[in-house]
C-alpha cells in the first residue's frame, strides 16, 4: 500500500516577495519590449539599405550590359578598318608613285601654252 502523505497548508504568501516579484517581472518586460523595438528599427533600417543597395545593383547590371553592347559595337566597327599590312601596302605605292610630283591639269594647259 501507497501511504498517503497528509495535506500540506498553503504557503504563506509573502506580499513584500510578491511585489520584488512583480517589479521583475515589469522590468524584463519593459526590457524586452525595447529589445523588440530596437530589432524592428534596424530590421526597417536594414530594408531600406537592401532596397537601395538591390537598386544600385540593378543601375550597375544596366551599366554593364550597356557597355557590353557598346563594345560590341566598337569590335564590329573595328573589323572594317585596314590593316597594318594594307597601309604598308598603300604606303609602299605611294612613295612608289610620288603624287607630289605629278602635274596638274592647269599646269599643263600653262605649259602647252608657252
Amino acid at each position: 500500500m501507497v501511504e498517503k502523505k497528509p495535506p500540506q497548508p498553503p504557503p504563506q504568501l509573502d506580499v513584500k516577495a510578491l511585489k520584488v516579484l512583480e517589479e521583475r517581472i515589469v522590468q524584463l518586460n519593459d526590457k524586452i519590449e525595447l529589445i523588440e523595438n530596437n530589432i524592428l528599427r534596424v530590421n526597417k533600417k536594414q530594408n531600406v539599405e537592401l532596397k537601395a543597395l538591390h537598386s544600385s545593383m540593378l543601375d550597375s547590371e544596366q551599366q554593364v550590359a550597356l557597355i557590353k553592347k557598346r563594345v560590341i559595337e566598337i569590335v564590329s566597327d573595328l573589323k572594317h578598318f585596314a590593316r597594318k599590312e594594307e597601309l604598308d601596302t598603300l604606303q609602299k605605292y605611294v612613295d612608289y608613285w610620288e603624287p607630289v610630283n605629278f602635274v596638274t591639269r592647269h599646269e599643263v594647259d600653262e605649259l602647252l601654252k608657252r
